[in-house]
């Protein structure tokens, strides 16, 4: 097996993984804040999903480029998963 093939055997487990984690997320409560200071729980599952985005960006352009991010505004798990799907 090479490398290719076992950093996408690994990538695609953590993706069905995260995929689990995310269709958990009660998007009714997405305001919720675990601590004063921490972000919402919308914003945290919003960004896990960024998160495997960042590694498709890598692959097909070969950096990570930040400068013109813009953050998501997801409403529902639905719209969530989509995005995650994507």
């Amino acid at each position: 097996m090479t490398i290719g093939q076992e950093l996408l055997g690994e990538l695609t487990l953590e993706a069905e993984v995260t995929r689990r984690y995310l269709e958990s997320v009660p998007f009714d409560k997405k305001d919720f804040k675990p601590a004063e200071r921490s972000e919402t729980l919308g914003r945290l599952a919003i960004h896990v999903a960024e998160i495997i985005g960042w590694w498709k960006a890598c692959l097909e352009e070969d950096k990570l480029d930040f400068i013109d991010f813009e953050l998501k505004d997801i409403k529902s798990r639905k719209e969530l998963l989509a995005y995650f799907d994507d």
